[in-house]
C-alpha cells in the first residue's frame, strides 16, 4: 500500500506548516531586497522566478529528506497554510523593522558618503582658488573629480541650469526675438 498512515499524515501536517512559515519569510527578505534595489518590473519578475524556484527546491529536498520524495496534495496545502498564517501575522512586524533598517543604513550610508567625498571636495576647493597655478591639467582634475562625486551621487547640478531646452530659456528666446 502507497502513503502514509493517518498519523503519519496529520505529523506531517506540522513541519510543512514550518516550511511555509519560512518561506514566507524568504519572501518578505527577497521583497526587501528587490524593493532596495530596483523597482523596475523587470527586477520583480527576476525575483519572483528566484522565489519559485528557491520554494521549489525546499519543498522537493524536504520531502526527500523526510517523507522518502513523496508528495500529496495536504503537504502542498499545509505549506500554503504556513506561508498565510506568516503573512497575516509577521508580515507588518517584518516590514515595520526592514524600513527602520533601511532607513538607518540609509542614513549611515550618507555619513559614510559624506566623510568619503569629504578631502575630494576639499581638492576641488583647493583647484578652484588657484587656477591660475595649476592651469589647465587643474581644470581637467576638476572636471573628473566632479563627475566622479557626481556618479557616486554626492554632488547634484542644477539641472535646470544645464537643459538646454527649459521652458525659461525658450520663453527668453521667443521674448528676444520678438524686439
Amino acid at each position: 500500500m502507497f502513503g502514509f498512515p493517518l498519523a503519519r499524515q496529520i505529523q506531517a501536517l506540522f513541519p510543512f506548516l514550518g516550511l511555509g512559515f519560512l518561506l514566507g519569510l524568504i519572501y518578505d527578505v527577497l521583497r526587501l531586497l528587490r524593493l532596495s534595489l530596483s523597482r523596475s518590473k523587470r527586477m520583480l519578475v527576476v525575483f519572483d522566478v528566484i522565489f519559485v524556484f528557491l520554494c521549489a527546491v525546499m519543498t522537493f529536498c524536504f520531502c526527500l529528506s523526510i517523507y522518502y520524495g513523496e508528495l500529496h496534495l495536504y503537504m502542498l496545502l499545509s505549506e500554503c497554510l504556513g506561508f498565510f498564517i506568516y503573512y497575516i501575522t509577521f508580515d507588518a512586524f517584518f516590514r515595520k523593522t526592514a524600513d527602520k533598517v533601511i532607513s538607518f543604513a540609509g542614513r549611515l550610508y550618507g555619513v559614510f558618503a559624506s566623510v568619503i567625498s569629504l578631502p575630494l571636495r576639499f581638492f576641488i576647493f583647493i583647484l578652484e582658488k588657484n587656477k591660475k597655478v595649476f592651469g589647465l591639467f587643474g581644470n581637467k582634475i576638476q572636471k573628473k573629480l566632479k563627475n566622479l562625486l557626481q556618479k557616486m551621487k554626492l554632488l547634484l547640478y542644477n539641472k535646470t541650469r544645464c537643459n538646454r531646452h527649459s521652458p525659461r530659456k525658450r520663453k527668453r528666446a521667443t521674448s528676444d526675438e520678438k524686439t
